[in-house]
């Protein structure tokens, strides 16, 4: 049985509408329109705060009682999401007349709801990456924790996103143990992790890459929005306001010679995309010229932009070449 663990805040009074308010910001929170539970199972998952189980009922049969109409008629009930939405609009963050408010609110409930149905489906073990590991053996025991090595199978296509601190199960012996990355090596397939606890060696173990925390995240700080308001100064705010350019009326500088002919045709073309676009996605095997090419971007930035740039990556290693590549171009243009 699924279970859904709701964050443990309260309403703002026992008044009964306060209470219905709260059930429905908790239904939307965790993304449960769609869901069915008996009534003291709504109650435990609502009214958590409250220790006594009989207050959690009680709780729950007033909000059910005085508002009926919101509720399915089923033993196993759930909320109708079309009907609060069109009687109780502003808790969607929406208008009177069902449109997005001037805070845009709306827009960001749908995207937690969103991000929240992406997490529970790829907390499904049929959803995650799963590798083939052999040869697991310790290197050594480090503090509190446990240093291991594990040679990954990798099929053809496939590219294990493996980098540091991100978590992932691995399946040993009937055993799941939750670790956390150090390094992968894509050369040899091996994948240095830690844990926990002691494991023995072993010749056959499975890991599932777990990838939500980047989705967690993302839901954090978009509670934050939600909670906080959009500053309208947050260099995204645009996204949320839609006061994004059009691409026929972007104009930016001539690009100096020295970044243009180092450059070949499909990073040029890269080039030209991150300058024109808010948001550009630049993809490629290695040995293309990723960093190259972000290195030349961060050097236009900086020669023609009024504001300084900021760069970040999961690991140091790109950020490491992107810094030689820089280097490169300044000893061209000195």
């Amino acid at each position: 049985m699924q279970q859904f663990y709701i964050r443990e805040d309260k309403p703002a009074s026992n008044d009964t509408k306060d209470l219905f308010e709260y059930c429905v910001r908790k239904v939307i929170e965790k993304s449960l329109f769609t869901k069915s539970f008996m009534h003291n199972q709504w109650a435990n998952l609502i009214f958590g705060y409250e220790r006594d189980s009989d207050a959690k009922i009680d709780l729950m049969s007033r909000v059910k009682r005085e508002y009926s109409t919101y509720f399915t008629l089923e033993r196993k009930y759930s909320f109708d999401e079309e009907k609060i939405k069109s009687h109780f609009p502003i808790l969607f963050g929406l208008s009177e007349d069902g449109s997005d408010d001037d805070s845009s609110i709306g827009l960001v409930y749908d995207n937690i709801r969103a991000v929240e149905k992406e997490i529970m489906e790829q907390h499904d073990p049929r959803n995650m990456e799963s590798f083939k590991g052999s040869d697991l053996a310790l290197v050594r025991k480090q503090g509190y924790s446990y240093i291991y090595h594990v040679r990954l199978t990798v099929e053809s296509g496939e590219e294990p996103n493996f980098h540091d601190s991100i978590p992932f199960i691995l399946h040993v012996y009937g055993k799941e143990v939750t670790c956390e990355t150090i390094d992968f090596d894509y050369e040899t397939g091996i994948l240095y992790f830690t844990a926990k606890r002691s494991l023995n060696s072993a010749s056959y173990c499975r890991i599932l890459l777990d990838s939500t925390f980047i989705l967690d995240g993302l839901k954090k700080r978009l509670t934050d929005l939600k909670d906080k308001g959009v500053d309208e100064d947050l260099p995204f705010a645009k996204f949320i306001f839609d006061e994004t350019e059009e691409i026929s009326e972007v104009e930016h500088k001539a690009v100096p010679y020295t970044i243009s002919q180092r450059l070949d045709k499909s990073q040029k073309e890269a080039f030209d995309a991150a300058i024109d676009h808010d948001i550009t996605l630049i993809w490629g095997p290695p040995g293309t010229g990723k960093s190259f090419t972000l290195a030349s971007i961060s050097l236009h930035c900086i020669t023609w932009a009024a504001k300084g740039r900021w760069y970040a990556a999961f690991q140091m290693l790109p950020l490491t070449n992107c810094c030689a590549s820089y280097w490169t171009f300044l000893s061209l243009k000195s």
